[in-house]
């Protein structure tokens, strides 16, 4: 899969934030977590690691939390956003 593919196309479901990402993970319904680069420390390592558990890839690089909430569709910054499997 397209790390970026979610952005050419409005048909990917996403997990925003942080309960939604982690409840995802639990149910193995992720299949790449993008963390903000400009996250807290201690909120991007507790999402690392529940990725690294669930083998879910994690890309912390790219974007910053404004850029993530423009592509989740939402008002305000996120820090981060997965993308749920295809049903």
């Amino acid at each position: 899969m397209d790390k970026f593919a979610f952005l050419k196309k409005d048909t990917y479901k996403l997990a925003k934030g942080k309960r939604e990402i982690l409840r995802g993970l639990h149910e193995n319904d992720i299949s790449i977590v993008f963390l903000a680069n400009d996250a807290e420390e201690n909120f991007k390592s507790e999402i690392r690691s529940k990725c690294m558990a669930s083998n879910v890839e994690c890309v912390d690089e790219h974007f910053t939390k404004f850029q993530l909430g423009i592509m989740a569709k939402l008002d305000v910054p996120c820090a981060a956003i997965g993308i749920h499997k295809k049903q």
